[in-house]
């Protein structure tokens, strides 16, 4: 947005309150840029901001109609994974035509059990069935979670073993009531 000519970026997450806790941020870190390196801004509010090159950034709740009307340079989607399923669908329906002349799609979430868009989109993405790169985060990977940080296990204890593997260990285990349990379907 900063370098392009009439770009629109739009960040996206779950609640309006996590969409502009992304966006201030992002403000935060175009208000520590050096002046040099800064485009002018002609607005700058809590959700959106816009340069005077024609480039914005907005961010929104996310909605069946996110993005719908616009075409998007760059779309970052948080949380997808907790969307409701109807609203993920809708939302892919409308930005697939948007997104497939160029724009980018970032997806930022921990599963949600193994059969909605986010598990979809990432399945292809290992299996080189979509243009998505996989990029996973470990939780060991924060400088203060070692594995002798105990971090893990308090986890473990905190919120079950299931919700454990899903939420820290980034596991597509199903939450849905099946036959078979589905940490024993991960085991076998």
């Amino acid at each position: 947005a900063l370098f392009n000519v009439s770009k629109t970026c739009i960040i996206a997450s779950k609640t309006m309150g996590h969409a502009t806790e992304i966006m201030a941020r992002i403000k935060m870190a175009y208000e520590e840029l050096p002046e040099w390196i800064k485009a002018g801004c002609k607005y700058f509010s809590r959700t959106k901001i816009e340069f005077d090159n024609g480039s914005k950034i907005k961010c929104e709740a996310t909605s069946e109609k996110t993005g719908r009307g616009e075409s998007p340079s760059i779309l970052m989607v948080d949380e997808i994974a907790f969307i409701s399923k109807r609203i993920q669908e809708e939302m892919w329906s409308s930005l697939s035509p948007a997104l497939s002349t160029g724009g980018k799609f970032i997806i930022t979430s921990t599963p949600n059990g193994d059969s909605d868009l986010f598990a979809k989109l990432w399945f292809g993405a290992k299996s080189k069935q979509n243009d998505f790169v996989p990029v996973q985060m470990m939780w060991f990977e924060h400088p203060d979670r070692s594995p002798e940080s105990g971090y893990y296990e308090e986890m473990t204890r905190e919120l079950g073993e299931l919700k454990c593997r899903q939420e820290v260990d980034c596991e597509f285990l199903s939450s849905d009531a099946l036959l078979i349990n589905s940490l024993r379907l991960a085991q076998l």
